[in-house]
């Protein structure tokens, strides 16, 4: 049963064949600076105020913009390949957990069958290391949907005993303890859905812009819509992109629009969030990538460094002066090809194909002005983000299909509004072998687009940062040892 219930060239520029040669599987070793796209000129004045709306509804109940009304600085870490009931599906079964019985969670009875009748139970793998993960494709995707039953997470790895079995996989606070105590403090999402019930870049392109232009595959946009970022800028709304890897995603996934007015406004190294936000000069908006060749959580990487990159960024987030009003988000882009036993609702859609919803992510609201240790049950998915935004900073609207998703309101504490953030909880230090990161690390990328667009000189080397891979997992190793959120060995 499914369930009960880097030499320089004439410009003395450095040329792109050098900055790249000889780096093999991997990109190499020096840059990603700043200045995708300055702000425009007219926004010296400062964004203009969104639309002033009450403070409370005919019922008494503050309003959604008077619940983020508190809210300057909105952050997204966007992860890779997890579904709820593999992340966060033994909550329900922890008795350390606070909201233990509210949380939809696993019951521990979950199974799936293969073609042949073989039941194959959810089950906890021994070691918190995996290999390259179950199929996940708009095809394999649909398969496990099977029209709501959600009994084909095995049949869509038909051919492989290895991934049948690891889509029937959960991990437990023993393996990703950080997420689990972050899931005890701040407010857990148990309907976060994916955009699209198919692959990564559909579903990242979905918290850009609303839409994928019909896409369903790992292929860049090339005749760009509309996204976040130009609304954020049009309204004179500071703007961010940072990554842990060698570039942004968004520069291999939209090659369609004249870079500057609708891609991030500036992009920049990971070091550069936590130097700013230990500054309190981070902006309204910023948008998080992970490394995509380690810290990403796509598996087979480390579920360790992972948690390191996410216990610095939270771990800063709360140093900074920022902090009182400050909110972040943590999600992943989808479900990675594990089960889950949701089926995802329909949302508004102008393309028929696109009103499914994908499975659900593991997702977490943090902040001093939200919920404790609470469950929210709100439909959320990825176009959350741009209406949140909406919401909050008054940005233009992407469409129907954001004008129809909700925002994240329903997570806030309407008594923790307007006042000064309580004690921050404690924190587990993660325990860290560096040896074993880098043994999972390095060797597959999870977004092999991204490399394509290197090579093929489709991103800047402006935006790129050469450094090795070495450098940079060993640059995010001392941040998260300075900041006290991970001991490294080895």
């Amino acid at each position: 049963m499914a369930r009960r219930n880097s030499s320089r060239g004439p410009s003395g520029q450095v040329s792109r064949r050098v900055a790249l040669q000889g780096l093999g599987a991997g990109i190499g070793a020096a840059a990603l600076g700043g200045g995708c796209a300055p702000g425009p000129d007219r926004c010296e004045t400062g964004p203009a105020s969104p639309d002033v709306v009450p403070d409370f509804d005919a019922h008494g109940a503050p309003t959604a913009k008077r619940l983020l009304a508190g809210i300057d600085t909105f952050v997204v870490l966007m992860l890779e390949n997890r579904s709820f009931d593999h992340f966060f599906g033994a909550l329900a079964l922890d008795p350390d957990y606070p909201a233990r019985d509210a949380v939809d969670g696993l019951l521990g009875d979950e199974t799936n069958e293969d073609d042949e009748g073989n039941v194959i139970a959810m089950h906890r793998p021994e070691v918190a290391c995996e290999h390259h993960g179950p199929l996940h494709s708009w095809d394999a995707a649909h398969q496990a949907f099977a029209e709501g039953k959600n009994d084909g997470f095995v049949r869509a790895n038909i051919g492989s005993a290895l991934r049948q079995s690891d889509a029937m996989t959960y991990h437990d606070r023993s393996q990703i303890p950080l997420f689990y105590a972050l899931a005890d403090q701040y407010v857990v999402c148990d309907r976060w859905f994916s955009s699209v019930l198919g692959p990564t870049w559909p579903n990242r392109f979905f918290l850009h812009a609303a839409t994928s232009n019909g896409l369903t595959t790992n292929d860049p946009i090339t005749d760009g819509p509309a996204t976040l970022w130009e609304k954020l800028g049009k309204g004179c709304w500071s703007a961010k992109a940072y990554t842990a890897g060698p570039a942004l995603w968004y520069h291999a996934g939209f090659r369609g629009r004249p870079l500057g007015g609708n891609e991030p406004m500036v992009s920049a190294r990971i070091e550069a969030f936590f130097q700013e936000a230990r500054a309190g000069n981070l902006p309204n908006f910023c948008l998080i990538d992970p490394d995509f060749w380690s810290s990403d959580l796509h598996p087979p990487h480390s579920l360790a460094l992972g948690e390191a990159l996410l216990g610095s960024i939270v771990r800063s987030m709360q140093e900074s002066p920022q902090w009182g009003r400050s909110l972040l988000l943590v999600t992943f882009d989808e479900y990675g090809g594990f089960y889950d036993h949701v089926p995802p609702p329909t949302t508004v859609d102008p393309r028929p194909a696109f009103r499914q919803l994908g499975f659900r992510v593991p997702s977490l609201v943090i902040g001093p002005s939200v919920r404790r240790g609470e469950v929210v049950s709100t439909v959320l998915e990825h176009v959350s983000i741009a209406s949140t935004l909406a919401t909050r900073f008054g940005i233009e609207s992407l469409g129907p299909r954001m004008d129809a998703t909700a925002d994240l309101s329903s997570c806030i504490d309407p008594a923790r509004v307007g006042f000064p953030p309580g004690p921050m909880g404690k924190l587990p230090r993660i325990e860290l072998d560096r040896r074993r990161v880098e043994a999972v690390s390095f060797r597959f990328t999870s977004q092999p687009g991204i490399d394509a667009a290197i090579r093929a000189g489709a991103i800047g080397l402006d935006r790129i940062d050469t450094r090795s891979h070495e450098e940079r997992l060993g640059s995010l190793l001392r941040h998260a040892e300075e900041l006290e959120v991970a001991r490294v060995h080895g």
